[in-house]
């Protein structure tokens, strides 16, 4: 690979991976604005591959009109790529061109030639894939309108790709992370529940915000300064331990549950439940929906399956099925989540 590179190319290289590495949004269409730069190419597209369907998504640069259509066309053609056919064939990851596989001659004779490459002016492309083949992948093809890629262009691109490929897999469990928290955000949203961690002293270590809004709302010693209110503290104190202890405090038709649970190594874990009382959930009552549904709801609202809340009111499953396909009807909605969100919804206020 040296033999082909010269320090100006390192150079280049070096500093396209330091910003590569930094992306954190519209990677595709950063690449391939950014590699199209570094080795040189008429066009760059970056392609999410299916290869079962076939399907592909395409981002280029720079862009090209009708991208839709040539999509299409490109999907309906693209098993015959010679690239893409000697990735499936080898697993080899390195930068491999047209040029290896197939002469001007065969690759005239192509469907994928005549519908769309000779429309666009594609004579060559250097291509690379970034993980071993497999029912989806992604690559990444460099387009020029002549047979005119050099060693130095495949060296070059062959440095850069094991880190293009890091940059997209660290970025994949980057967004993996983020659709995490946010759901874990959204199913304390959903079902009132949140766990939080206090020390000896009071002092929380860990809670949700939605947790921190409780306490203020439902405490009239506020939580100030990281510290757990001084009510919440003083029943810590006083519950001798117990894992059993419960604290309950009520606001107009709502309640808070704290449940305690035993330290370790000083720290006290604490769920904390929202719920709907009885008498808050009176606003249903213009929508039709019974007393024993309005049970039921509250049920579901503490995330209780269907046998747990048969269990719990003494009716069977079935029974309890039939609640809610009555409830979701008179309430307009069609799943649990709707239905626990107009159970809170005109609750009284605080």
């Amino acid at each position: 690979m040296g033999r082909y590179l010269s320090s100006r190319d390192c150079a280049a290289a070096l500093a396209f991976v330091g910003r590569l590495h930094a992306v954190r949004h519209d990677f595709p269409q950063w690449l391939a604005r950014e590699i199209g730069s570094l080795v040189g190419a008429d066009h760059v597209t970056w392609n999410d591959v299916a290869l079962t369907v076939p399907w592909t998504h395409v981002v280029q640069w720079p862009d090209l009109p009708d991208l839709e259509r040539r999509t299409a066309v490109f999907s309906r053609h693209m098993l015959e790529h010679p690239n893409l056919q000697h990735w499936v064939r080898t697993g080899d990851l390195r930068p491999t061109k047209l040029s290896d596989h197939v002469t001007p001659r065969a690759l005239h004779a192509l469907g994928l030639y005549d519908e769309l490459y000779s429309e666009i002016g594609y004579e060559d492309q250097l291509s690379i894939f970034l993980r071993k083949p497999g029912p989806t992948g992604q690559s990444l093809g460099l387009a020029r309108g002549r047979r005119s890629f050099t060693e130095r262009d495949r060296a070059l691109l062959d440095l850069v790709r094991p880190h293009i490929a890091l940059a997209h897999s660290n970025l994949e469990a980057y967004e993996r992370a983020r659709r995490a928290l946010r759901d874990r955000d959204a199913i304390d949203a959903q079902l009132g529940v949140a766990l939080m961690i206090i020390d000896a002293t009071g002092r929380v270590l860990h809670g949700p915000p939605r947790a921190l809004v409780w306490l203020a709302a439902y405490f009239d010693d506020r939580c100030a300064g990281g510290v757990a209110p001084a009510t919440l503290r003083a029943w810590l104190r006083s519950a001798g331990g117990g894992p059993s202890a419960v604290l309950t405090r009520r606001r107009g038709g709502r309640m808070l549950v704290a449940r305690r649970f035993a330290a370790r190594d000083g720290a006290t874990p604490l769920v904390l439940e929202e719920r709907t009382c009885f008498d808050g959930a009176e606003h249903l009552r213009d929508t039709g929906v019974t007393p024993r549904e309005i049970e039921v709801l509250r049920e579901v609202e503490r995330g209780a399956t269907n046998d747990e809340i048969a269990a719990t009111l003494c009716i069977s499953p079935r029974t309890v099925k039939k609640h809610l396909q009555h409830a979701f009807a008179k309430l307009g909605v069609t799943h649990r989540t709707a239905a626990v969100a107009r159970l809170r919804q005109f609750a009284p206020d605080r």
